[in-house]
């Protein structure tokens, strides 16, 4: 009896060993091939799979050089930086390199914008910061065409900096600014409605030598996620974001409503009288992304340094929370305004609680890059009728 009950224990556990986890990851192949993305090993079946916008690519586990985990390294990375003297640039850069060999993209960014507060005018460190948010942004959908032929450096997560009065926005986002901000924005759980043209996917799947029968037997938003990661950039904007993604549903339902009714009154940043912030009252969709993209590019320097809007990193350091809240009761209050007294109650009120979960399950945790949008400027091209997409 007793053999049994072992027998049966050591079934369970194999059992529960034999469950399999996704993680997210780099596999590299002993042919030197890369594959990023949700990455299961199966040792009973010999094989790893990576899954990557609902693709999967299954290696057998013989070919494969290496299984690196994102979350190691990345926890990793934060314990050497802790570990490093504070004004250690010269380890810092070599952190950042470490995190950069490892597909650790944003900790390395992280790393680097560490080095630049204590040495701002290092010329490594700023080419560095560069090259990383660079390559940041090509990881993300191509933006639209910027007004400037010199795209401004990112220095900081949240890519904009508070605008001076003539900068103030003047107009609503167009047709193609919102669909360029759903495909930032889209995430691998989104359902959303995509229409790509047959042309595009014949020249997308000779681009990158794919049988175009195996890319229509793709899901439409499989083959979606497959051009904005692979694409050239005029293809990336070809394809059309039809409805919203989550994280925009969200906000034009949940936050949106709590701007127009606290903020974007004529009288306070829906008017002139709003200071260096304005946001668009209208009940439309053009104005809702409009302020979308209005929160994603705000900061203002407090304190002593530059604090965004919308912190995707540390969401309830936030500055929109703080000014939501009432100057009394904030840790960056809102500036003196006759009559404001918060737009909530306190930090357990529904819209200071909605508007927190939004910012911290609700968008990704790493900024899109949006500088190639300016509301202060006339659109790159008309559309035909920018409210309704």
């Amino acid at each position: 009896m007793r053999c049994a009950r072992v027998l049966a224990a050591l079934v369970l556990v194999g059992a529960l060993n034999s469950l399999l986890f996704a993680r997210l990851g780099t596999v590299v192949t002993k042919d030197g091939a890369s594959f990023d993305g949700d990455v299961t090993e199966d040792m009973a079946a010999k094989t790893v799979t990576v899954t990557s916008h609902g693709i999967q690519t299954e290696l057998k586990l013989v070919n494969v050089q290496s299984v690196t985990y994102l979350d190691e390294i990345v926890s990793d990375v934060n314990t050497r930086l802790a570990a490093l003297d504070p004004q250690d640039v010269t380890g810092r850069l070599a952190l950042a390199q470490y995190a950069l060999d490892h597909h650790a993209t944003a900790a390395a960014r992280d790393v680097l914008l560490s080095a630049q507060k204590i040495a701002p005018d290092n010329p490594e460190v700023r080419a560095k910061l560069e090259g990383v948010n660079t390559q940041l942004r090509a990881e993300a959908p191509a933006a639209p065409a910027a007004q400037s032929a010199t795209e401004p450096v990112l220095v900081e997560p949240a890519p904009a900096t508070a605008p001076a009065a003539s900068s103030l926005p003047q107009r609503t986002v167009d047709l193609d600014e919102i669909n360029y901000i759903r495909e930032s924005e889209l995430q691998d759980n989104d359902t959303v409605r995509v229409r790509i043209d047959g042309d595009l996917r014949r020249r997308f799947t000779d681009y990158i030598n794919m049988p175009l029968g195996d890319f229509t037997a793709l899901s439409p938003i499989q083959q979606a996620f497959m051009i904005l990661d692979k694409g050239k950039p005029q293809m990336r904007k070809e394809v059309k974001i039809l409805s919203d993604p989550a994280a925009i549903a969200r906000f034009r339902r949940d936050v949106q409503h709590v701007l127009v009714i606290g903020c974007a009154t004529s009288k306070c940043h829906g008017g002139t009288a709003g200071g260096q912030f304005r946001l668009f009252p209208q009940d439309t969709v053009a104005a809702g992304y409009s302020n979308f993209l209005i929160l994603q590019q705000y900061s203002a320097q407090l304190q002593g340094r530059r604090v965004p809007l919308i912190d995707r990193q540390q969401p309830e350091q936030s500055l929109l929370l703080s000014y939501m809240l009432p100057p009394g009761i904030s840790d960056m209050p809102h500036p003196d305004a006759k009559g404001y007294h918060g737009a909530v109650r306190n930090r357990t009120d529904v819209r200071y609680t909605t508007t927190l979960a939004w910012i911290r399950d609700g968008l990704k945790p790493v900024a899109p890059d949006y500088s190639g949008i300016d509301l202060s400027q006339p659109p790159a091209t008309q559309p035909s009728n920018a409210g309704t997409p």
